[in-house]
């Protein structure tokens, strides 16, 4: 069970040896185990080891949260799956990533089984466009989105593009991040939902687009993309932070933090694209960092996460 809840974590054994001998009562023990199984996941898979009723209190919590960051993991993990009766993951998996070495034919039959409950899903690949995998999710309710392609990623066909995003999975979106290197095409969405900002009568499908964003709080874009999206800012209600991901460029830098300043705008945010720039790092469990330190930086009024300020005050932290 637990080498197939791993999928490519490693696990350390002897950080949990001993800990069947201790003498503290259940309801002690399980609030430790629990956050220690949350806080690191090869922690958990050590503790499912210890004893059954350790393995009872530990299984959902490595159910929370998959994480398929090779082949390998994947094909373990699909036998597993197909081991369990239908609908057995519907409520115990809230979060699921994939990785590059993942493709759509090998992720399809996972996402089928276990996406119907979802509320954060996250995608990186290296050559292709990650939004393939959205027209496998079941979820009705994801919350959180990420998007992450490498710079040679390449478009199969020409409606495959970074923003190919279901409209019906738009809705329900809180938090986006989209990294890629394809070229900007039409986002459709965005198109009609701007478009209810002209004078001429409201269109159905423009209606459905603009309320497909009202929910997002916030949203993250690689440097290349995010002048095509900043009109986003007019017609996302409730959205409170901008997030620009740039490439650690000095020169880059600079003309960038001018432009943003010049907006005015003080949703925006300019931050490293290293957050995002391989699995480990785009997973489900370092995402929601990212966007604490967002949140922590907006709030402290900086403009970028290299010191660049609104109002000159005291430098990061």
């Amino acid at each position: 069970m637990a080498s197939l809840l791993c999928a490519g974590t490693s696990t350390d054994v002897s950080a949990t040896q001993g800990i069947s001998e201790l003498d503290l009562p259940h309801e002690l023990q399980r609030p430790i185990f629990e956050m220690a199984t949350r806080m690191d996941r090869g922690t958990g898979l050590s503790l499912v080891l210890v004893a059954h009723y350790v393995h009872t209190w530990i299984q959902p919590i490595l159910y929370e949260n998959i994480e398929l960051l090779s082949a390998t993991a994947a094909s373990s993990f699909l036998k597993h799956v197909r081991r369990k009766p239908r609908g057995f993951f519907d409520g115990r998996i809230t979060t699921l990533s994939l990785s590059s070495a993942i493709n759509v034919h090998q992720a399809k039959p996972i996402l089928q089984e276990c996406s119907r409950t979802i509320t954060a899903f996250s995608a990186w690949s290296r050559t292709m466009n990650p939004t393939r995998y959205l027209n496998h999710i079941l979820s009705s309710s994801i919350q959180q989105l990420s998007l992450i392609s490498g710079p040679s990623a390449h478009r199969h066909g020409y409606g495959d593009h970074p923003f190919n995003i279901p409209t019906d999975i738009l809705f329900s979106l809180t938090h986006l991040v989209v990294v890629s290197g394809i070229p900007w095409l039409h986002w459709e969405d965005l198109s009609n939902a701007l478009s209810m900002r002209s004078s001429g009568p409201p269109s159905p499908m423009g209606l459905a687009s603009l309320d497909a964003f009202q929910n997002l709080t916030h949203f993250a874009v690689s440097y290349n993309l995010w002048e095509n999206t900043a009109p986003l800012m007019k017609i996302a209600s409730n959205l409170r932070y901008f997030v620009i991901l740039e490439n650690n460029d000095a020169i880059q830098h600079a003309p960038l933090i001018k432009s943003v300043r010049e907006l005015g705008d003080r949703r925006f945010i300019v931050m490293n694209l290293a957050h995002f720039e391989d699995e480990a790092k785009a997973d489900s469990r370092n995402i929601p960092r990212f966007w604490m330190r967002v949140e922590e930086l907006v709030e402290m009024q900086y403009l970028s996460d290299c010191k660049d300020r609104w109002t000159n005050s005291l430098d990061i932290e």
